[in-house]
């Protein structure tokens, strides 16, 4: 009874607790955890990428968090401590923070390369602060200098649409591509600029606003949820019918009769005195091979029956890949006894090794590459072994692309990077030439994968940069054929590709009647393949008929792989 008494006996009233304390302290904590949570945020972005730019740290929503928090703790720091916001020194103090964070800002962005290390090992957290301390200066200095600039039109209407011009600015980029407009850069960007702000300011109206003032209030949000969703859906649907490039891809096929040639030829004719004796007559002759060769050096003299077929090993990156489906395609379907092993491995050539930035991304290179820099080796001394190759051809666009090598991003026209490259191809040739295959380096083509953000070529696309590879190429090809150093025995070979496809010294698609290119500016097209072919394989027979009449068999033993590669269809070549 006396426990039962003290159950029921009615608890005494708790200690009433002041609602504004309780707010402080709640507000409080948030604000400890905003602070604390920016911190954490930003060391985390410094543990995963260590070396500058990583995918994960980039595109985590725990490392970007720090920029958030700095903001949410300026919200939270300014409601805390209202009364004293209000004081004159904390406007000049904002104010002057204001004044620091654009000077910071504007620093930041004219220094700092977003992939550096500096950018992941604090700078995108002095990016945050320098932006809060602009916030800051809105909020509580509206006439410092800072807020009277940014008040100058059109920077508030610009304001106000920001966040649509965030959102939308990244499928017009998608849209408005150069190989699709063949706009020049500056018209390209000016008119990038104006949709995006036109289709911005749209949404801003038309969207944005009524559904903040409640337009979309019971029946009509389940209308029009679904209604947007399907126009979203059919405007990508729509932009992407006619692919990029398709004018290119309606060209004439290539034959294996031969390109009828033009040529001029001066002639000298009867005329009337105090003519010319001279007159111009256009003449078109038909050829079955084309006169002129693209190879460094001659030819060597015949050597044994053509009775064997000649067997190609082809190696390099995407580009290998896509160039061997039309030269494997033209040597089934003509006189040419050639074999082709096509061994075209997207993203991994000889100078890959950790990252590559393509276009907007950054990512390691595929296998073998991306095991170890040794793997890709590796993987040519078993074909080798496995095929043994009369020929080994060798093409790729790898090494012109920003590449992570020994924690460190390169390109090519730095000194340390074309040393590396230059000793990584002279490795490379030594493996392929082991057993007594002509090696055959293949120049660069150049590039066309659209323009930049800022309307600029890419970087992996710009000519200087496919310059310094070709010349990288014939400088080892030529230290090769010296012997010196090498196991080939002399026998490497520069076939000039880049003249052979861009014969006006830049990027072209087309040729002519025939679409050489896929309609990325990158790969080649089974046409562009199968024209090549007309120029390389009367070469490639006279380059490994001695070896295939000394080598044991005729055709390859085992299952050869398929001359077009599984992931051939799913590029813009069709």
């Amino acid at each position: 009874l006396g426990g039962g008494s003290l159950v029921l006996a009615p608890a005494p009233a708790p200690a009433r607790v002041d609602p504004e304390w309780e707010r402080r302290r709640r507000l409080q904590t948030l604000f400890g955890v905003a602070c604390l949570g920016s911190l954490a945020s930003a060391l985390l972005m410094v543990v995963l990428a260590p070396n500058g730019y990583s995918t994960r740290a980039y595109y985590g929503t725990d490392c970007r968090a720090q920029a958030l928090l700095v903001g949410a703790a300026i919200s939270i720091g300014l409601t805390l401590w209202r009364e004293g916001s209000h004081r004159q020194w904390f406007k000049t103090f904002a104010g002057v923070a204001g004044i620091l964070g654009a000077a910071g800002t504007a620093v930041l962005w004219t220094t700092v390369q977003e992939n550096s290390v500096f950018a992941f090992s604090g700078g995108f957290l002095l990016a945050s602060l320098a932006a809060g301390g602009v916030v800051l200066a809105c909020a509580s200095a509206p006439r410092s200098l800072v807020v009277r600039l940014l008040e100058l039109p059109p920077l508030p209407q610009w304001g106000r649409i920001s966040y649509g011009m965030y959102l939308w600015y990244w499928p017009v980029l998608l849209v408005m591509t150069g190989q699709r407009l063949h706009w020049g850069v500056y018209p390209l960007f000016l008119a990038r600029v104006g949709i995006t702000v036109a289709i911005a300011a749209l949404s801003y109206d038309l969207v944005e606003m009524p559904i903040r003032r409640g337009a979309l209030k019971h029946w009509r949000s389940w209308v029009a949820a679904p209604i947007g969703a399907a126009a979203a859906i059919s405007a990508i649907f729509i932009s992407t019918l006619v692919p990029v490039g398709a004018t290119e891809l309606a060209g004439s096929p290539v034959t294996i009769q031969t390109l009828a040639t033009s040529t001029t030829t001066t002639t000298t004719q009867p005329v009337a005195p105090g003519k010319s004796t001279t007159s111009t007559v256009a003449t078109t002759t038909t050829t079955t091979a084309p006169p002129q060769t693209f190879l460094s050096l001659p030819l060597p003299a015949a050597a044994g029956k053509d009775d064997k077929p000649v067997k190609v090993l082809i190696v390099g990156d995407s580009i290998a890949g896509t160039l061997g489906v039309g030269l494997a395609d033209l040597a089934d379907r003509s006189h040419y006894k050639v074999q082709f092993a096509n061994e075209g491995v997207p993203g991994c050539s000889v100078s890959m090794q950790a990252q590559i930035k393509a276009l907007w991304y950054t990512l390691p290179p595929g296998k073998p590459c991306s095991t170890n820099p040794d793997s890709l080796f590796t993987a040519w001394r078993k074909w080798v072994d496995a095929y043994n190759p009369d020929v080994v051809l060798y093409v790729a666009r790898g090494e012109t692309f920003d590449q992570e090598i020994g924690g460190k991003w390169q390109n090519l026209g730095q000194a340390s990077f074309d040393n590396y490259v230059t000793n990584r191809y002279s490795q490379g040739v030594n493996i392929l030439g082991a057993k007594g295959a002509t090696v055959v380096l293949m120049t660069s083509p150049y590039y066309n994968s659209g323009a930049s953000p800022s309307g600029a070529p890419w970087p992996e696309d710009t000519p200087n940069r496919v310059q310094i590879d070709n010349s990288t190429i014939r400088a080892v090809a030529s230290s090769a054929t010296t012997g010196v150093g090498t196991s080939t025995g002399g026998k490497v070979y520069v076939f000039d590709l880049n003249q052979v496809v861009d014969p006006s010294g830049k990027y072209s698609p087309t040729i002519g009647p025939y679409n050489i290119r896929c309609n990325d500016g990158v790969h080649f097209s089974q046409s562009g393949g199968e024209y090549v072919g007309l120029r390389l394989l009367p070469d490639l027979l006279a380059l490994g008929q001695a070896h295939a009449a000394s080598s044991p068999g005729g055709a390859w033993p085992g299952t050869m792989p398929p001359s077009t590669p599984s992931w051939f269809p799913s590029l813009p070549c069709q």
